[in-house]
């Protein structure tokens, strides 16, 4: 569409004629492209806005390990296996059979917690596992438990902990089952089938083997692990 807005002036000084002309074209150029019936528009995007709330590292260790992991693609470069994973988030319909009370903290299983308050056990391997910091030692296990007790018991005292960052309480938070996310167990990362909301936590609780040694690393707690509901397991707290 075109469509030009002007003023015209026609002055006259003696024998002196000036014509002055001021115009303005307001207009808007567009390209439409049609293609098997359809109108099509090209636009920007990037990857973390449409996957947003999708996709997850299970800790820092994998973070910082996921461009060397792809740097001689397709061999993917990891000693790391997870072998069992548990997918907690908050619910936001009718109870279902797999809800529990649980508590999620954002340092669970780091080697370099991000809370200082939290201390770190120095000589241990890089790799994320419950004994990589004293936070489960630090803590009283018995009030940690209690899903009444524990919000007041984590934002006091000698933690001084911020809800939302550094922990999350969720009262009968689902599990997932196997059909509603996937994971990499070389990388170390959960992709999950739906987006979450904005308002909704994500848990998890997952086991993992390192080539060339025997041993069976934890983080978190699994439901079968002999805590009774209505007692809160312990989690890391992904979002």
């Amino acid at each position: 569409s075109q469509s030009l807005f002007g003023v015209k002036s026609k002055m006259k000084f003696g024998k002196t004629t000036v014509t002055a002309v001021v115009s303005q074209q307001e207009s808007q150029t567009s390209s439409i492209t049609v293609q098997g019936g359809a109108q099509t528009n090209t636009f920007s995007l990037k990857a973390d806005q449409y996957e947003e709330n999708k996709h997850f590292f299970l800790a820092q260790y994998f973070r910082d390990n996921y461009e060397t992991g792809l740097s001689r693609l397709p061999i993917v470069i990891s000693n790391v296996n997870i072998t069992k994973m548990e997918v907690w988030v908050t619910n936001i319909g009718a109870a279902v059979t797999d809800n529990r009370n649980i508590v999620a903290f954002q340092d669970l299983g780091e080697p370099n917690p991000y809370n200082p308050v939290i201390d770190p056990v120095v000589g241990r391997p890089p790799y994320p596992d419950n004994e990589a910091n004293r936070l489960l030692n630090q803590l009283d296990i018995n009030i940690v438990r209690d899903i009444n007790q524990v919000s007041n018991y984590l934002k006091g005292g000698a933690f001084m902990f911020t809800a939302g960052v550094d922990f999350e309480k969720v009262e009968s938070a689902r599990k997932l089952t196997a059909s509603e996310y996937s994971y990499n167990n070389r990388l170390g990362f959960i992709s999950l089938n739906t987006t979450l909301n904005s308002d909704q936590t994500l848990a998890v609780a997952f086991q993992y083997t390192v080539a060339g040694d025997t041993a069976v690393h934890q983080v978190g707690e699994f439901s079968d692990d002999g805590i009774s509901a209505p007692r809160c397991l312990m989690v890391k707290l992904l979002k």
